[in-house]
């Protein structure tokens, strides 16, 4: 029945497989991991599908919590610290439900200590426990925070417990409908817009590459051993070898990357060396321990369907699937990366033709499997994998996705960055009155932003463009402010309440780069930093126009464009409803 309900992870004391089978049962798949120090690595904020076993089991000898020396070397000694610290952390960053102990259960008293030091009312600790009094009630409340759920166990065999566990399974959304009922959550409009905003900056600007490159070049430094790897070989070594092909100039990077891990002590620079410190090989094994965590909750929710569609499946067999199927994984996304971010992101559907590359990919491998019922439960588990992931297959196709978004994006795919151009460079971009305005606005608030937004657009052969209809919306804004000006004066009080937007006032970009620049001693009358942005001459639209042309930007009606037909404003005004 608990196997059944939503809960992300179990913590057992037990040393069998009940739980895991009761899941596989289910169709779930959940990655067993022990009481060492890497074990607890996957636990993190978000952590699900971990069964983990705080004593071990029996095909682990060395590791099991069995007799009272065990318990004192896990529960009272240094050398297990990290137990304690780790079980800690757990407690505090999930919702904890304990069933299956007494209140005597030697287990509980390790947990009434971590209780008292995590103790927040607003996070209790939940416990199904039999026959306890009031006084017990009030005690673990205020001592521990610990919430009691009583049942009474009079015949031995906890039967009302087993009653009071039916009675909430029937209010309890079960696991396979809470995957059926999870929607997309619609992200808040200034979340969206301050996305875009990055998005955009580290399209133009570049993107830091050293934070991707750390655990790249620490991998490296874990594989050299303790001799660890000449600094003119560092650019050269394994992990970091396809970041040189493309042509690009990684020295500043890696250089930057090396300054970074040094500060951090994660890296050490000894006699022209690097080697990895102690901290260094810790922060790289919790790397690897939640990659290989990711993956075997991701490919063992693959074996489980392929089992289950399959009956008789040898290890050999299932081993043979697995590497196939993370075969199709790299060739799907190489080919339609995209399509399949847009399932796993926005749960948006595939077209024919992306299901078509997709599973060509699929048939190619599959081909390797002989036994024609194999073959068929092989795409059937694929499919699954790539159309109707589980949560863990999910988070584990984001992980690749986002990873090769990230290859593209940093410019290592000489191929991707040539079509990058190619698209940019024949790609049309229309600029509203909203962007114009800034960079005809000297002084005002982001006039800098919009020169060297421009400048960059420019150096790239963007194509600027802007409508006539644009364009008067621009100097309509710009007029006002001549008219403003020229009716009361830069001495009023009118233009004091215009200067601080008060009443009906709204922002003048003019009026705001006046006042700066003014400030700054750079002009004195309006007619002076008139002078400075239209230095044509004229204080008229053709001067205004021609101070918007000089920035590369042409002028053209959207039904001059070619390609443009008459049905096609129709589709504009859908577009502004």
């Amino acid at each position: 029945m608990i196997s059944k309900w939503p809960f992300a992870c179990y913590l057992t004391t037990n040393y069998g497989d009940e739980i895991a089978s009761c899941l596989a049962n289910l169709n779930e798949h959940f990655t067993v991991i022990r009481n060492r120090q890497e074990d607890f690595y996957p636990w993190r904020d978000g952590a699900s599908h971990l069964i983990q076993k705080l004593h071990s089991d029996l095909n682990h000898p060395a590791e099991v919590v069995l007799t009272s020396a065990d318990y004192q070397r896990f529960y009272v000694e240094d050398s297990c610290q990290y137990f304690r610290d780790k079980l800690r952390q757990v407690f505090e960053m999930f919702d904890v439900f304990l069933i299956g102990h007494s209140l005597s259960d030697p287990d509980i008293d390790f947990v009434l200590q971590l209780a008292r030091k995590t103790a927040s009312p607003q996070h209790p600790i939940y416990m199904a426990a039999a026959d306890f009094t009031k006084a017990d009630e009030q005690e673990y409340l205020e001592k521990y925070n610990i919430v009691l759920v009583q049942y009474s166990n009079n015949d031995g065999k906890h039967s009302e417990l087993r009653r009071m566990l039916k009675t909430a399974d029937r209010f309890i959304v079960p696991r396979h409908r809470l995957r059926e009922r999870t929607e997309t959550a619609v992200r808040p409009k200034e979340e969206v817009e301050a996305a875009i905003a990055l998005f955009l900056y580290r399209r133009l600007q570049g993107v830091q590459p050293t934070n991707y490159l750390s655990p790249l070049v620490l991998a490296g430094l874990l594989s050299a051993g303790d001799e660890g790897i000449a600094k003119v070989d560092i650019a050269s070594m394994s992990a970091l070898k396809n970041f040189t092909k493309g042509g690009t100039n990684f020295e500043e990077a890696i250089r930057e990357t090396m300054d970074n891990l040094i500060q951090q002590c994660l890296v050490s620079d000894v006699a022209e060396k690097f080697t990895i410190t102690r901290s260094g090989r810790e922060k790289s094994k919790e790397y690897q321990a939640i990659r290989n965590t990711e993956k075997d909750q991701a490919y063992g929710q693959f074996r489980l369907n392929l089992t289950n569609n399959y009956i008789g499946l040898t290890s050999l067999q299932l081993e043979k699937c697995q590497r196939l199927a993370e075969e199709v994984m790299v060739a799907s996304f190489a080919n339609r990366g995209l399509a399949i971010a847009n399932q796993v992101f926005s749960g948006q559907s595939a077209s024919p033709g992306e299901l078509s590359d997709v599973f060509g990919c699929v048939s190619d491998r599959a081909a390797e499997i002989e036994d024609m019922g194999l073959r068929a439960a092989f795409v059937e588990a694929v499919h699954q994998f790539l159309v109707e992931p589980s949560t863990p297959q999910r988070k584990y196709l984001a992980s690749v996705s986002q990873g090769y978004f990230l290859y593209h994006l940093l410019g290592l795919d000489p191929k991707f960055c040539q079509v990058r151009q190619d698209i940019f460079k024949r790609t049309l971009w229309l600029c509203d009155s909203s962007v114009i305005l800034p960079l005809v606005a000297d002084g005002c608030h982001n006039h800098d932003y919009a020169v060297e937004l421009f400048q960059t657009l420019a150096a790239a052969n963007a194509l600027l463009y802007t409508t006539p209809k644009l364009l008067q919306e621009a100097w309509e804004h710009f007029d006002w402010a001549l008219r403003f000006m020229k009716t009361t004066g830069a001495e009023s009080q009118e233009f004091l309440r215009a200067a601080l937007v008060k009443g009906s006032y709204k922002q003048n970009l003019f009026i705001d780069g006046y006042i700066k620049l003014s400030a700054d001693g750079l002009v004195g009358a309006f007619k002076d930093y008139l002078d400075m942005i239209l230095p044509h001459g004229t204080i008229d639209q053709s001067s205004f126009y021609k101070s918007i042309i000089q920035a590369s930007i042409r002028i053209s009606n959207i039904s001059d464009l070619k390609g443009f037909v008459q049905v096609d404003w129709a589709e504009i005004e859908d577009a502004k409803a």
